[in-house]
C-alpha cells in the first residue's frame, strides 16, 4: 500500500512539473475590421494585421489563439486577462499606460463619408458634422475622437455604424475602399 501511494505521489509530482513547465498560451483578441482583420467566407480569421501578428507568433515560437469578438468585449477582456493581447488598437494618451505596445502595424486617415446622392449634406468644417447622425463603432477610437470634438451621443445622434440610416459613417479610408471593392465584385 505504501509503494502504491509513493508511485501515485511520484506520478502526481511528475505530472505537475510538466504543467508548470508548459508555456502559457497567448490569447489574442481582435474585431472584424476589414481589410485588417476579418473572417473570410469559410469563417477563417484573415487580413493584413492578422497575418502580421500570426507570423510574429510563429517567429517567436508562441502558441497563440486568435479570438474575434465585438470590439467592446475584446477591449474589456484584454484588460482583465494578463495572458492576452489585442489588435488592431489605436494608441492614444489614455490607452498608452494600459498596455505594453508593439507596432505600429498600419497607419491610416479617417474621414466622414456620405452617399453621392445625399446632396443635402454639406460640411465646410468638422463642427458642421454635428448637424447629422454619425455612424461609428461604439467604444472604439472613433467614438473617442468625436467625443473630443464635442459630439454627444444623445444630442448629436451618433449611432452604431451597423445601424441603417446613419448618413455620415466615420471610417478609415482603407476600409471604405475595401468595402467599395467588395460591393463592386
Amino acid at each position: 500500500m505504501c509503494i502504491y501511494k509513493f508511485i501515485l505521489l511520484a506520478f502526481a509530482l511528475l505530472f505537475s512539473q510538466k504543467i508548470q513547465a508548459a508555456e502559457p498560451k497567448l490569447v489574442i483578441y481582435t474585431e472584424s475590421f476589414p481589410p485588417y482583420n476579418f473572417q473570410d467566407g469559410t469563417g477563417q480569421l484573415v487580413g493584413i494585421n492578422h497575418d502580421i501578428v500570426k507570423d510574429t507568433c510563429a517567429r517567436a515560437a508562441l502558441e497563440c489563439e486568435f479570438i474575434m469578438l465585438p470590439w467592446k468585449r475584446a477591449y474589456h477582456l484584454v484588460q482583465s486577462n494578463p495572458q492576452s493581447a489585442i489588435f488592431s488598437l489605436a494608441k492614444t494618451q489614455e490607452r498608452e499606460p494600459l498596455f505594453k505596445w508593439v507596432g505600429p502595424l498600419v497607419s491610416n486617415q479617417t474621414y466622414f463619408y456620405k452617399l453621392k446622392t445625399s446632396e443635402h449634406i454639406v460640411m465646410d468644417d468638422i463642427t458642421q458634422a454635428k448637424n447629422y447622425s454619425l455612424g461609428i463603432v461604439r467604444g472604439d477610437i472613433y467614438e473617442m475622437l468625436v467625443r473630443r470634438l464635442g459630439f454627444v451621443a444623445d444630442k448629436n445622434g451618433y449611432t452604431d455604424l451597423m445601424v441603417d440610416g446613419a448618413p455620415l459613417p466615420h471610417q478609415p479610408d482603407t476600409i471604405i475602399r475595401w468595402l467599395i471593392d467588395r460591393l463592386r465584385s
